[in-house]
């Protein structure tokens, strides 16, 4: 697949190309502080940026390595670059990247590792990568930790001329077949597929927005959703609420919500959590797996020692949901049934 073009909220990430040489090499490659901990030597002059870039041009069309420069909007200025290679003895493709120094510490690569990963995750369909780091350079662990890799052990190697030996730490990040992501602006176009497909009210799951145009939902209605999950510009009466869609291979198949605490109405009524699931993923097993990670989360988020639900009694598949991950009913009336799970 020809590596495509990519955008974050301050970068453009687009193929390499022999004619960024000068610019490149006079921002990184030709810098020493840069350059020291990564598998190639400094760049003595443009000639071999020129070199290296129309490598990166011929492969720039394969399966196994996806390479980009990362364009700063606001000046148009390439200030790194990092991708994919895939690792033949690893199984999975090796995350890497490096930037200018004057581009440190502002979350540039936090910012370009996660545009690769959410390419890589939902366009090529992996689940598995492996990325790495010399030990004297731990502000790149960081970056690698911040985006959800894991400390697995350490190894050791040498530059690609055999000039510098290199102490590693090594990282590995599996991202399962369904998972919870918070509500955010990247995925902001996802989102609002499933958004625009939610009825006013299903099954006691309402969608207050229900009808909002894709441009009220981009400007109003996602914003909104995450500043209630931060507590902010909350109505009167509102708790904090998080927002989190549930993914399976790309696709948003559900929502699910956690209001951070109650209010006498939640504690009588909805409780802490409420949830939705696809109409062609319902039946699968998929509401129930979703609420179980939805419960991690809960711990996390809720004060109570316990989670309160509630389920339409016209709505037992829900309910079974709920007692599936262990939830008991505490009481009903003629609508609904409530429901607890003790989590401390």
């Amino acid at each position: 697949m020809k590596t495509p073009i990519l955008e974050t909220e301050r970068l453009i990430l687009r193929p390499l190309a022999v004619t960024d040489a000068e610019e490149i090499f006079a921002n990184w490659t030709s810098d020493p502080e840069v350059t020291k901990f990564m598998t190639y030597t400094t760049h003595a002059n443009v000639e071999v940026t020129k070199a290296w870039l129309a490598d990166e041009e011929v492969q720039n069309s394969t399966d196994t390595l996806y390479d980009w420069a990362f364009i700063r909007k606001c000046d148009n200025k390439i200030i790194g670059s990092g991708g994919l290679s895939y690792k033949e003895e690893k199984g999975c493709f090796e995350l890497g990247y490096n930037i200018m120094k004057d581009c440190w510490h502002q979350g540039y690569t936090t910012e370009a590792a996660t545009g690769i990963l959410k390419f890589a995750t939902e366009t090529l369909g992996e689940t598995k990568f492996f990325a790495r780091h010399e030990k004297r350079n731990p502000n790149s662990g960081k970056v690698m930790e911040k985006v959800g890799f894991h400390y697995i052990g350490d190894s050791e190697s040498d530059s690609l001329d055999g000039s510098k030996h290199f102490e590693n730490r090594e990282y590995i990040l599996e991202i399962p077949a369904l998972y919870l992501k918070e509500a955010n602006l990247e995925d902001a176009e996802q989102e609002y597929l499933f958004f625009a497909q939610l009825p006013a009210d299903e099954n006691g799951f309402t969608n207050p927005d229900c009808g909002a145009s894709k441009e009220e939902y981009m400007k109003n209605v996602l914003p909104k959703m995450i500043n209630y999950s931060k507590g902010i510009d909350l109505p009167e009466n509102f708790v904090p609420e998080t927002f989190f869609f549930l993914w399976k291979d790309g696709e948003i198949i559900g929502e699910f919500r956690i209001r951070h605490e109650l209010t006498e109405a939640l504690r009588t009524g909805s409780g802490h959590i409420g949830y939705g699931i696809k109409k062609e993923y319902r039946g699968k097993g998929y509401a129930s797996k979703g609420l179980a990670l939805t419960i991690e989360k809960a711990k996390e988020i809720i004060k109570e020692d316990e989670i309160y639900m509630s389920v339409n009694k016209d709505n037992p598949a829900s309910l079974q949901v709920q007692i599936k991950n262990g939830a008991h009913i505490h009481h009903e009336d003629d609508k609904k049934y409530y429901t607890r799970l003790k989590i401390r």
